[in-house]
């Protein structure tokens, strides 16, 4: 019977007896140095503290590299997002919920987000009460895109240049994931706007595609003005018809708070 060889052999190399070894950094340590007999020389044993600070730091750099690297791609998803910086580190399990309708709402939009598919969802309310604050959070968990109205109408700006054409933006804002539409109604809109938006609007309702509108307006049922209404009405700058499409299979919600942001900062200052 034929005796394995063990590497020793092969590589031609002998433990020899323990001795003591001094470390500059660490001081006096027992080890065993080695013997290479095809090279007839000693190799002395390494400071076993000092490769454990090398492992260490290697480690450390690894975890380093990794952080970054998922910090970049993290940086990159927002961006494509194209959430603001001040909503990067939100969350639903950041948003505060410090009066029975903001609870009513986040809950709303927690089971929104979990499943959105062909669903719309409508956020009406002065500025500063937290409608962006939960779109960025349905947007991380759902994927897709969030626009303010005039960063739309940007985009359609540069199709008079050829950079691009207006269609590619129409079918972006059709075949996203997630849409997510914010400050409409801020401005006076023209009837390429509305028409695009409603066309959008359509689309997406068509092909099971959710979408997210934020709004400063209010429902006309709500008008200070009474049943005749005022231009500040969902329904008079969308139109009527348009708006059908969006509480057909759509929920709303009106947050009738004071300022969500200067709450916060309150609270940090208590």
């Amino acid at each position: 019977m034929v005796e394995a060889k063990k590497i020793g052999d092969i590589a031609g190399y002998e433990e020899l007896p323990e001795q003591e070894y001094t470390c500059k950094k660490h001081g006096k340590y027992i080890g065993k140095p080695f013997k290479f007999g095809f090279i007839n020389s000693v190799i002395g044993c390494p400071c076993p503290k000092c490769l454990e600070e090398d492992e260490a730091r290697r480690l450390a750099e690894e975890r380093k590299r990794t952080e970054e690297e998922n910090e970049k791609r993290r940086t990159h998803w927002l961006t494509d997002l194209n959430i603001g910086r001040r909503f990067w580190n939100e969350s639903f399990e950041t948003f505060n919920a410090y009066t029975p309708e903001l609870q009513h709402h986040l809950s709303v939009c927690m089971e929104f987000a979990k499943d959105p598919q062909g669903r719309k969802l409508v956020m009406l309310g002065n500025s500063g009460t937290g409608k962006n604050h939960m779109a960025a959070s349905i947007l991380k968990m759902t994927g897709g895109v969030i626009h303010k109205i005039m960063e739309i109408e940007l985009l359609f700006d540069r199709t008079f240049s050829g950079e691009i054409h207006k269609w590619e933006i129409i079918k972006n804002l059709c075949e996203t994931d997630m849409l997510v539409i914010d400050e409409i109604g801020r401005t006076k809109p023209t009837d390429f706007e509305l028409n695009w938006l409603s066309y959008v609007i359509d689309k997406r309702h068509e092909n099971y595609k959710p979408l997210v509108l934020i709004s400063n307006k209010h429902l006309e049922e709500d008008c200070p003005r009474g049943e005749s209404g005022c231009p500040d009405c969902i329904q008079k700058f969308m139109g009527k018809d348009t708006f059908s499409r969006i509480t057909e299979d759509g929920l709303i919600m009106e947050f009738t708070g004071e300022d969500y942001r200067y709450k916060i900062r309150e609270g940090k200052n208590v």
